[in-house]
């Protein structure tokens, strides 16, 4: 398998800066890093989600996703650690395609009170949306008995 994929990557036409074929995509340099030091990037939550970044958390239902991610929300909209974790702090949109307002309001009030937070206080820097009613991305369907994602566009 190792010896198919060098074969593959040997017979790959190589990419001519100025060339007639332009990359679909940009193509990062990176000759310079022995001597370069890029500035780092700036985190929402030190070390773990970048900052100016659609960031998407998953995992199995059930597993607290939910309540993490809205708690994260709260702790950089408040300038509050998670978990011992520095956050930075700024503006959070959480997007819910699963969970509805009502549930999404009774969570957040329990996790603001909770982390001690006032909703009022960070009702200018946290904003939920909710997706629900209206799945204008994706949805879940049954093909055979067996649930499917679909696009909806």
């Amino acid at each position: 398998m190792a010896d198919a994929v060098v074969d593959l990557v040997s017979k790959a036409p190589r990419f001519q800066p100025g060339g007639a074929h332009k990359p679909p995509f940009a193509l990062v340099p990176i000759a310079d890093l022995d001597h370069f030091v890029p500035a780092p990037p700036l985190y929402a939550w030190e070390g773990l989600v970048p900052s100016g970044c659609v960031t998407l958390f998953s995992a199995h239902g059930g597993g607290g996703k939910t309540t993490m991610m809205v708690m994260l929300a709260v702790g950089v909209a408040a300038n509050l650690p998670l978990f011992g974790i520095q956050t930075r702090q700024g503006s959070a949109v959480f997007f819910s395609g699963e969970d509805g307002a009502g549930r999404l309001r009774y969570q957040l009030r329990h996790l603001c009170r909770h982390m001690g937070v006032s909703a009022a206080h960070v009702a200018d820097r946290l904003f939920l949306l909710d997706a629900t009613d209206d799945p204008t991305l994706f949805a879940e369907v049954m093909t055979a008995g067996r649930k499917e994602g679909k696009t909806t566009s």
